[in-house]
């Protein structure tokens, strides 16, 4: 007859300590799984809406005198025409290299660009138009706090 018992308690593996945790805990882990999963997917989304698009929509700078509205876009056309070809990249369509457009107002002292959510409140009665910082400048205007994040790439200022 053998002296050893039938069932033998050796201790918990690494191994079975783990199936363990995961058993007892898997309503929390499918929850803080789904969590995580939920959050990287809307953080990848958010990246593919921020890419730039290589065709459709263009934005159009606003104009002196009527025409568009200022933020007004129109669809792209599908081959791009002589004049835009030799564009460098982020230049605005309708925008010659180094040509610029400023609005500020006749009550105020900062100058912006036509798209900045500030000169969108500036009534059209009260604008007043610079071609270059430079012209701004010299009228006394300093560029408003959201001017160089909201500059078309690789703007450059001409002071």
């Amino acid at each position: 007859m053998s002296m050893l018992p039938n069932k033998v308690n050796w201790p918990k593996g690494a191994g079975e300590k783990l199936g363990d945790f995961f058993e007892s805990n898997q309503r929390e882990l499918v929850v803080i799984l789904g969590t995580v999963f939920a959050g990287l997917t809307c953080f990848a989304l958010g990246r593919v809406s921020a890419l730039p698009e290589k065709e459709g929509v263009v934005f159009q700078p606003a104009t002196v005198g009527g025409g568009e509205k200022m933020g007004q876009t129109q669809p792209a056309a599908s081959t791009p025409t002589a004049a835009t070809a030799n564009q460098p990249s982020g230049v605005l369509s309708g925008q010659q290299a180094g040509e610029t457009r400023l609005v500020g107002s006749k009550s105020g002292k900062k100058y912006h660009w036509p798209w900045c959510s500030s000169a969108k409140k500036i009534k059209a009665e009260n604008q007043i138009w610079f071609n270059s910082e430079k012209e701004a400048l010299a009228a006394g205007f300093t560029k408003c706090s959201n001017f160089d994040k909201l500059a078309p790439a690789g703007y450059k200022a001409e002071l």
